[in-house]
């Protein structure tokens, strides 16, 4: 594994790039630096980064390189420069690439690097916004490699807890898009619910920290046995479930407050439409679960 004190490299210094050169910076790493607009690097030079003059003058001065632009044409846009003359200096350089994008997107980057020289490649997410990098919420989700990533394990620990899931270079992102699918959905419902009660005259923060606080913690509890049902096939109906044909019911309420409220039900509508189509199929009594079925293409 990588020794106590590093040297890193930092290509992108978006918000999430800027918090992990600062988590890496206090914890002692020695920090290279690169982006587009070079004065986002301005508060970094003051505790200490170094500022390097072009992104593969950045990838070649440290044997890890973490990468963290807008997307994958970012990353080969900012890593454009590489080529023959550059790919013996690689050979030993570990880039990991915290770019979100696709499962496909990440192998087919890592692919490229290969074929330029770079094969010590890693794809990640970091499960966190830019503010708690580097805390102890904070967990970032690795895949690729795994001779480089046991080698940098020790100085990657400086932005979060890591999970590693694997030597598909592709398998973190399918792990961080799903989770963002989850919370992208949660937010969805609860911005909505929110509209709703503005409509209604009331307070977003009364209502979120007297309801929505309280009412979510139970809510997340139910997910393992939605998960066990999943992968059993078990969507059967149980004695404390909830069925299908209720939760129809209760979707067909909530788009019909918000007509009454004037407030736009998308959301609802899809997964309303999960629900009725399970139950003209005949699963009135299953675990909502069982609109995993519908979702297939």
């Amino acid at each position: 594994m990588a020794s106590k004190t590093a040297s890193v490299s930092i290509i992108g210094l978006g918000n999430i790039g800027s918090a992990l050169a600062n988590a890496l910076l206090r914890a002692g790493h020695r920090v290279t630096v690169w982006n587009r607009t070079s004065s986002k690097a301005d508060t970094l030079l003051s505790q200490g980064a170094v500022l390097a003059d072009s992104a593969i003058s950045c990838l070649t001065a440290s044997p890890l390189t973490i990468i963290c632009v807008l997307s994958d044409d970012a990353v080969r846009a900012s890593l454009s420069g590489l080529g023959a003359e550059t790919s013996t200096q690689l050979f030993s350089h570990t880039l990991v690439n915290l770019t979100n994008g696709s499962p496909n997107q990440a192998r087919g980057t890592g692919e490229w690097l290969a074929r330029l020289g770079l094969t010590n490649y890693i794809h990640g997410g970091v499960m966190v916004p830019p503010h708690l990098v580097g805390g102890p919420h904070c967990f970032t989700v690795y895949s690729g490699s795994s001779t480089a990533f046991k080698e940098h394990e020790n100085t990657l620990a400086a932005i979060g807890a890591s999970k590693f899931v694997g030597s598909d270079a592709g398998s973190a992102s399918l792990y961080d898009v799903g989770m963002l699918t989850a919370m992208y959905g949660l937010l969805g419902g609860y911005f909505h619910s929110i509209a709703m009660m503005k409509a209604a005259g009331l307070s977003a923060v009364e209502f979120t920290n007297n309801f929505i606080v309280p009412f979510m913690p139970p809510i997340v509890q139910l997910l393992p046995e939605f998960a066990r049902q999943v992968d059993s096939e078990e969507f059967g109906p149980k004695k404390d479930g909830s069925p299908m044909g209720m939760l129809g019911v209760s979707l067909d309420n909530i788009i019909a407050t918000s007509n009454e409220l004037g407030i736009k039900y998308e959301l609802m509508s899809v997964v309303k439409d999960w629900v009725e189509k399970r139950v003209k199929s005949g699963g009135w009594n299953d675990e909502m679960s069982s609109v995993l079925a519908e979702l297939h293409q």
